[in-house]
C-alpha cells in the first residue's frame, strides 16, 4: 500500500473565545491512502502536524501541548500517537523517519538549547550535538541511519549543513560560498540536498546537491583552506554541485593508508 502524507493538514474543529468574533482553528495530522482515504491521527494536546512517513506507514511530526509547547510524536497503526520526549527540555519536533523506524528532529536540552536528535525504539533519544554552536536540527535520515540537518557554527553567527554518521559523528558540509547552508534531505546513497548562500550576503540562496566523495572516508571540508591539508598525501575530491551543473571543489582530507578502513559509512 502506498501512503501519502501532508504536513499542512486539515481543519477538524473550531474553537471560539468569549469576546472574540474570530475563530481559532485546530489542525490535526492525517494519513491518506487510496484504499482508506483520510485518517485523523489525533493529538495529545492541541493541534498536531505530520512531517514524515516511512514505507510501513509510521508517521512523525509534532503537536502543541496544552501548555503551548511543541512536542515530537510518532504515530503507528497499532499504537496510535506517542510522545517521544525531549533531551531534557520542554520542546521538540520530529521531522523525519526511515524504514527502520529511526526518527530525527530537534529537541531542547535541560539548558534550553535546541539540538538535533536521533530516536529509536531500542535506544531512545540520542543527542547528535552541534558543529560548535549552541543549536542544531536534523531534517532527514537515510535507511542506514545517516542523518542530515543544520547546525550553528562556533559563535552562533552562521549555520552550516551537516552529515552525521555513527562512526564519524557530525561532519560540517560547508557552503557553496558565503557563510550559510541548510540541509533538507538525504537519500540512501548519502546524497544531501538543501540551499546555500553564494556570497557573503544573506541572499540569494541556491539549491545544492551534495554527493559523497568516492572514498567516503574522513571529514569533508569546503574550498576554504585547512592547515592540516598541506601534505602531498592529501587528496582533492569533488563534492558540491549546483543543480544547474555548476561545480565547486572542496578539499577532502584523506590519509591514503586509511582509505579502505574508512571507506564505509
Amino acid at each position: 500500500m502506498k501512503w501519502s502524507i501532508f504536513s499542512c493538514l486539515a481543519v477538524i474543529a473550531t474553537l471560539f473565545f468569549p469576546g472574540n468574533a474570530s475563530a481559532q482553528a485546530t489542525y490535526h495530522a492525517f494519513i491518506w491512502s487510496a484504499n482508506t482515504g483520510m485518517q485523523d491521527l489525533g493529538s495529545l494536546g492541541g493541534s498536531s502536524y505530520a512531517q514524515g512517513i516511512n514505507a510501513s506507514g509510521q508517521v512523525v511530526g509534532y503537536y502543541v501541548s496544552l501548555l503551548g509547547q511543541l512536542r515530537p510524536f510518532l504515530w503507528t497503526q497499532s499504537g496510535g500517537i506517542e510522545d517521544l520526549g525531549t533531551l531534557g527540555g520542554d520542546a521538540g519536533v520530529a521531522a523525519g523517519i526511515n524504514d527502520s523506524g529511526q526518527v530525527v528532529g530537534w529537541a531542547t536540552t535541560a539548558a534550553g538549547a535546541a539540538h538535533a536528535f536521533l530516536w529509536s525504539a531500542g535506544g531512545g533519544m540520542k543527542d547528535l550535538g552541534t558543529l560548535g554552536g549552541n543549536s542544531s536540527s536534523a531534517t532527514g535520515i537515510s535507511s542506514s541511519g545517516q542523518v542530515t540537518g543544520t547546525s550553528t557554527r562556533p559563535g552562533d553567527k552562521y549555520n552550516h549543513a551537516f552529515l552525521w554518521r555513527s562512526k564519524a559523528r557530525m561532519t560540517d558540509l560547508g557552503a557553496l560560498a558565503g557563510h550559510n547552508s541548510y540541509a533538507s534531505g538525504i537519500n540512501d546513497s548519502a546524497v544531501v540536498v538543501g540551499e546555500s548562500t553564494l556570497t557573503a550576503n544573506v541572499t540569494p540562496y541556491h539549491a545544492f546537491l551534495r554527493r559523497p566523495p568516492a572514498s567516503y572516508g574522513r571529514p569533508w571540508n569546503t574550498g576554504r583552506r585547512q592547515q592540516y591539508c598541506g601534505s602531498d598525501q592529501r587528496l582533492w575530491e569533488r563534492g558540491w554541485q549546483f543543480l544547474c551543473e555548476r561545480w565547486l571543489l572542496f578539499r577532502l582530507c584523506v590519509d591514503p593508508s586509511r582509505r579502505n578502513a574508512e571507506s564505509r559509512p
